[in-house]
């Protein structure tokens, strides 16, 4: 089974964990460095239990239009 990447690890080719804002049933926080923008983000990833059931997870539209989940 997949697994979610720690912290240093780059992710999608322009994120750079740093660290672990936090995290719930669904998903994990993380505090990432955009290397591309020059600039701190947020990151929100699903663990890979919770991918199997998409259909039951709820992405409110703002953050559908602006794609990101």
């Amino acid at each position: 089974m997949a697994q979610l990447p720690d912290i240093g690890d780059l992710v999608a080719g322009k994120y750079r964990l740093t660290a672990k804002l936090g995290e719930g049933g669904y998903g994990v926080v993380f505090k990432a460095y955009q290397e591309t923008m020059g600039r701190d983000v947020a990151l929100k990833m699903l663990r890979p239990e919770a991918a199997q059931h998409l259909s039951l997870i709820h992405i409110s539209e703002p953050t559908r239009r602006r794609g990101i989940s």
